[in-house]
């Protein structure tokens, strides 16, 4: 029956490992059969989500949590998760999830690309791949203030509080060229 639902469900032992997906989990973290639920989910909430399992896997009472999964496309996707124990014989075997998109809070508009200077473009760039300060001096034939002096600005137009931020940023609104 879960097979046909279009909410993303899957159901996973007791070790945490995923045994089964249906169509619609597949489309949002991908086909994670064999890897542990872990695998799909944001950094920041896997402690929640392994204490949440335990207590599950213990017989607690089915119950939601708000989180974070990776998409099959790299991207995140908040949700809440509905789980329960799944019982043979009395004995925990597993556990059944449901899951449900949040909706998305509304996002500030994307800055286009031609808001940025050229030089706050190449700078953008150069930030996605990881470069440090000193590698984009190199690349751009700048002293390395002058790159500190683009990162800020580029901060500043993103609304960003860190480089990772605005990578981020860049990333949500397609201004990293790939």
């Amino acid at each position: 029956m879960l097979e046909r639902v279009a909410a993303p469900s899957l159901a996973t032992d007791p070790r945490g490992v995923v045994r089964w997906l249906n169509a619609a989990a597949i489309e949002l973290v991908g086909d994670v059969r064999g890897r542990r639920f872990v695998s799909a989910v944001a950094p920041h909430d896997l402690a929640k989500l392994r204490k949440a399992f335990a207590h599950w896997l213990a017989g607690a009472e089915p119950s939601t949590l708000d989180v974070i999964f990776v998409t099959g496309r790299g991207g995140l996707a908040p949700c809440t998760v509905s789980s329960t124990a799944l019982r043979r014989n009395g004995q925990v075997v597993g556990v059944l999830s449901v899951v449900t998109r949040t909706p998305p809070t509304p996002l500030p508009p994307p800055v286009r690309p031609e808001r940025l200077s050229p030089r706050q473009f190449e700078v953008l760039q150069l930030l996605a791949t990881g470069a440090t300060t000193e590698e984009m001096a190199n690349v751009l034939h700048l002293s390395p203030e002058t790159v500190r002096n683009h990162v800020g600005a580029l901060l500043r137009k993103l609304n960003a509080k860190s480089r990772l931020e605005a990578v981020a940023i860049a990333r949500r609104d397609t201004l990293i060229v790939q």
